[in-house]
């Protein structure tokens, strides 16, 4: 997969993961980020994968700044 972990785009200060929470369009980018993020996780936890170690370093972003497929390493 080719991207950027959450962690890379926001030490890089990457325009896609700056909000300005006053504007309404990107409160809104915000929260789908968010929603994104979370349902990864659920999506996981579904399957019956549990990651123990949760943090930036471990989603990755498409070039369009959409969360990548999730891909893990063992079911635990």
């Amino acid at each position: 997969i080719q991207g950027s972990t959450l962690a890379n785009l926001l030490e890089q200060k990457d325009t896609r993961f700056k909000f300005d929470l006053n504007d309404p369009d990107q409160l809104y980018r915000f929260w789908e980020t968010v929603i994104d993020l979370t349902s990864s996780v659920d999506f996981l936890h579904s399957l019956g994968f549990v990651h123990k170690d949760l943090h930036a370093e471990n989603f990755m972003f498409d070039d369009s700044a959409k969360i990548a497929p999730p891909f893990v390493a063992a079911d635990c």
